[in-house]
């Protein structure tokens, strides 16, 4: 997978990430990493990520996808 970093982040304690996809290579998802009181907590815009990986509320557990794995690999 290709990761590329956004030059821009509006937000202090954000950063975000673009990752290639591996099926389709005109596809990319967004993922962003939100750093708040020294933990870092990811999200991603893809399928697997909202509608099977998201917290429970008021939780920081839950799984990460694999666009969530592969900038954790690359950072």
């Amino acid at each position: 997978m290709k990761i590329a970093t956004a030059k821009r982040n509006p937000v202090r304690g954000t950063k975000t990430f673009y990752v290639q996809s591996e099926t389709d290579a005109r596809k990319r998802y967004t993922v962003q990493r939100v750093t708040r009181e020294r933990k870092a907590t990811f999200f991603c815009n893809c399928a697997d990520f909202m509608y099977r990986k998201l917290p429970h509320l008021d939780t920081n557990t839950f799984s990460g996808c694999k666009h969530i794995k592969a900038v954790r690999r690359a950072a």
